[in-house]
């Protein structure tokens, strides 16, 4: 299985550190926050990866080359200006594996990769994508209200990115799907998975979703940069 990882964003949220480097470089614990995403990646045997740079780009492909310094093998897409999630994927089409997963490159969620695929793979269906629901209020915090309504049989049936009435999970970021999903992708200007890719796959029936037991942590903005960090801090005192 292929990880395509999105790592072209602007990243404006986080200035001035990332008016130096892109996002997915920031430093955590002395590496990159990328590492630990390509470290995990490896762990569950998924070793061929395609980053999808833009915004300072440059600095991701000289720290990690052809990746053979991490055990993995990677290759790049590289836009020339900001073209969202659908413009990313539309010029990296012709890299992309039949079916592959989808993460963003600065968020990070401690996943059974493989359990993701086999769950995937039986499922028949275009697309599944990994939700969350938090254990109480302390867990949600302010960050995310769910925004993802889903049947009895898993089955998404409603999306809205900033939360919608009766949904009962939230988006964590991370999906499989076909590429023929994004053959007909709608040229929509939008750094958000869900509002890119789930409206189609709702309609026709063909998005599932994948429970994760653990939550996500992304590094948008300065407050959830700093519950990252207490994250990892945490899982280097746990080896």
């Amino acid at each position: 299985m292929q990880a395509v990882i999105l790592a072209g964003g602007l990243g404006t949220r986080l200035h001035p550190i990332t008016e130096t480097i892109p996002k997915p470089m920031v430093n955590i614990s002395g590496r990159p926050f990328l590492e630990y995403i390509i470290e995990l990646l490896k762990k569950n045997d998924i070793t061929e990866i395609l980053i999808l740079t833009g915004h300072l780009g440059d600095a991701i492909e000289q720290y990690f080359g052809d990746g053979s310094e991490f055990g993995v093998n990677i290759n790049y897409s590289k836009e020339t200006k900001p073209l969202g999630v659908s413009g990313a994927l539309c010029l990296a089409y012709p890299k992309l594996a039949d079916s592959f997963l989808l993460l963003y490159g600065d968020n990070f969620i401690l996943l059974n990769f493989k359990d993701l695929v086999r769950f995937y793979k039986q499922s028949k269906k275009q697309a599944a994508a990994v939700s969350y629901q938090y254990k109480d209020e302390k867990d949600r915090g302010d960050d995310y209200r769910y925004n993802l309504c889903v049947d009895e049989m898993g089955h998404v049936t409603q999306y809205q990115q900033r939360g919608v009435q009766g949904a009962t999970h939230v988006e964590a970021g991370v999906m499989v799907l076909r590429k023929e999903v994004i053959a007909n992708l709608p040229q929509k200007h939008s750094n958000a998975l869900g509002e890119v890719l789930f409206p189609d796959l709702i309609q026709q029936k063909e998005l599932i979703t994948y429970v994760s037991k653990n939550r996500f942590y992304d590094i948008g903005t300065p407050e959830r940069l700093k519950k990252a960090e207490a994250f990892f801090r945490a899982m280097e005192v746990k080896k």
